[in-house]
């Protein structure tokens, strides 16, 4: 697992969430569509708030793909 940082002036856009969708940085850098195992609406658009190489890179230079799996944490202050 790669850790990607956002950029600094774009913090204020690390996360949105909306009904259907999760997503994470300005411009839907990795976005989660409802239904993610049994569709391929969720995806990619990098880089824009994320500092990362390629285009895609996050989802191995696919746009679109299907979560095979996933985990979600609870972060308390």
């Amino acid at each position: 697992m790669k850790k990607y940082n956002i950029n600094e002036n774009r913090i204020q856009y690390s996360t949105f969430m909306d009904v259907g969708c999760f997503a994470f940085g300005n411009g839907f850098d990795f976005v989660i569509k409802d239904k993610c195992t049994q569709n391929n609406f969720s995806y990619s658009e990098t880089p824009y708030s994320y500092n990362t190489n390629e285009e895609c890179e996050l989802t191995g230079g696919e746009r679109n793909f299907i979560v095979d799996d996933y985990e979600v944490y609870s972060v308390q202050f």
